[in-house]
């Protein structure tokens, strides 16, 4: 771990070993704790704290993601999750059958599923996929692909662009400014970066990936961030205006487009009051964000020095599109069933958290350093891991 007690901060079990923090990340005590303080304090005076304590509370949290990731407040709205700051994006911005999409063959399901929908309700286009192989060999590959879609197009044919920042599965990092700036020179209307997994993983620039041609970018504040469920930043460059999902009652009342974000209904807002908390937790307990990025890339430059001999398996991209994970394509000769049941035999078995998927005919092992786990851990794992797929 960064240090013998980091894991004595969250509530994590001291069974419990979790090497996949991708999927739902965990919340340390001290952020628990405030969300606690404030849930109290709403109960006390429900009415008083839902119109009015509360927005001081969640333009507080907007003020210090935007500090955090350069971007100015009147730019950066909570909401639920990535999912719904994509649709959110697509459905303001794709509203008829003339509006084509581009994505990559590597997007995160719900953009897929959320463009046919669309598609079906006539508010959407052509959805055109281009063809990411894997393993990724360069980011350059990846551009060149891009640019090869994009050329099979009349410039100016797609509407919008959608591209992961750091793909799920497997977890490459992909070079989306310069992903922008082509798409922009083909004419493309907007384009939309699906950071699901991108802050508290990488050092962001709004500002910069605002310039190269990024319109919207979005990135859940509760996987790497540390901030409870239900929370993700959704930013959009300076002159557009993002509709929420829903509307409330208060959508007309709102001068500013960003505060209707602020309130869609009455539901439980505390998860985005504080991630200023998780923030401050950041800072005080871990030594600040860039402590935390050195560390947990310090731990998949290991794993990438010493998984792929160990395991007979190949990367699925170079280490410099590599963040906080590592993912594996791990050989043909595996036990196939035992790969299949994997998650359910590691929980049952050695509680363990883990993710090993299939793509194509492949299985895929995918890897989260963090500040609570340390190589011994990742080593424990792989021997269980080599274990239980027959690799022994």
């Amino acid at each position: 771990t960064m240090n013998n007690n980091v894991k004595e901060l969250f509530l994590l079990d001291d069974a419990y070993v979790n090497v996949n923090h991708g999927s739902f990340g965990t919340v340390p005590r001290l952020v628990l704790e405030h969300q606690y303080a404030l849930m109290r304090k709403q109960e006390q005076r429900p009415d008083l704290y839902m119109r009015k304590e509360y927005y001081e509370h969640v333009n507080k949290g907007r003020q210090a993601v935007g500090e955090l990731i350069n971007c100015p407040t009147e730019q950066v709205v909570f909401v639920e999750n990535a999912s719904t700051a994509v649709n959110a994006s697509l459905r303001t911005l794709c509203t008829s059958k003339d509006d084509n999409v581009l994505i990559l063959t590597c997007a995160y399901p719900m953009v897929t599923s959320t463009m046919k929908v669309m598609q079906q309700q006539g508010l959407i286009g052509e959805i055109v996929v281009c063809d990411i192989s894997l393993p990724v060999a360069s980011e350059d590959s990846v551009l060149k692909a891009l640019k090869k879609t994009l050329t099979a197009q009349p410039k100016g044919f797609f509407k919008v662009c959608v591209f992961s920042h750091i793909v799920s599965m497997p977890a490459i990092t992909l070079p989306i400014m310069d992903m922008a700036k082509i798409c922009k020179e083909h004419g493309a209307g907007n384009v939309v970066v699906d950071g699901a997994h991108s802050i508290g993983q990488l050092p962001l620039d709004m500002e910069e990936i605002f310039a190269a041609g990024v319109d919207v970018f979005t990135s859940n504040c509760h996987k790497w961030l540390f901030s409870p469920k239900g929370t993700a930043a959704l930013c959009s460059r300076k002159g557009l205006e993002i509709v929420p999902t829903v509307v409330s009652a208060e959508y007309d009342r709102c001068k500013v487009h960003t505060d209707r974000f602020n309130y869609v209904g009455t539901r439980d807002y505390n998860p985005f009051c504080t991630v200023s908390a998780a923030i401050d937790f950041i800072n005080t307990s871990l030594g600040g964000l860039e402590k935390v990025i050195a560390y947990n890339n310090s731990l998949v430059e290991w794993m990438f020095k010493t998984l792929p001999k160990d395991l007979n398996a190949t990367p699925a991209c170079p280490l410099n599109m590599m963040a906080a994970m590592i993912t594996l394509k791990l050989p043909d000769t595996i036990n196939k069933d035992a790969a299949d049941n994997a998650y359910n035999t590691f929980h049952e078995k050695y509680d363990t958290n883990m993710c090993l998927k299939k793509i194509g005919d492949a299985y895929w092992l995918r890897i989260s350093a963090q500040v609570y786990l340390s190589k011994q851990d990742i080593t424990t794992f792989i021997s269980q891991l080599k274990k239980e797929l027959g690799y022994e």
